[in-house]
């Protein structure tokens, strides 16, 4: 990801959703719950080893919560970082409902994980079968091999020759009906 092209609120978005993910006050307390275990803990356990087992299961079953949201949140992260990346790449894709679904549906029809190159080859199949809603191309001003000066010092017939060709390479050639 190039951060040089990304505006400032969207820098401040991601760098501040990051930074919510390491300073979670959740992950310090099981931390230090795991690793300062009281005298009372030791008691109970040498009475009721189940009571051990039960309490081990607890913090077995939090951390692999805990463990499957921040994976979660990561995934969500880097599959926004990525699709960002893209939009920057392609700013003729529309950020409609519809372009997401049919981008996220052929990425996932292909069994391929949200990377840029894969969601940039999901751009690329869909865009020609017109699935995809896209912006229209900029029109762009005709790259003419004469100046005004040049046009300027052309004769009469010399411009209608130019103006013709120019015609001729930009006619639409249609078939007569039979």
């Amino acid at each position: 990801m190039n951060f040089d092209d990304m505006s400032d609120a969207d820098f401040f978005k991601l760098e501040s959703k990051y930074q919510a993910t390491l300073a979670d006050p959740r992950r310090e307390a099981i931390a230090q719950a795991q690793l300062n275990p009281t005298d009372t803990d030791f008691e109970q356990y040498a009475a009721d080893p189940s009571a051990f087992e039960q309490e081990t299961e607890l913090q077995r079953s939090g951390f692999q919560t805990e463990y499957e949201k921040q994976m979660a949140e990561e995934y969500e992260r880097v599959t926004a970082a990525n699709a960002f990346e893209f939009l920057r790449r392609n700013p003729r894709f529309k950020q409609t409902p519809e372009n997401g679904h049919n981008m996220e549906t052929w990425v996932k029809q292909h069994g391929l994980p949200p990377t840029i190159e894969s969601i940039q080859a999901a751009y690329e199949a869909l865009a020609p079968t017109g699935i995809l809603e896209l912006t229209p191309e900029p029109i762009t001003a005709p790259n003419l091999p004469y100046t005004e000066r040049d046009l300027d010092n052309l004769s009469l017939a010399e411009l209608e020759d130019i103006a013709n060709a120019e015609a001729a390479r930009n006619a639409i050639v249609t078939r007569p009906r039979r």
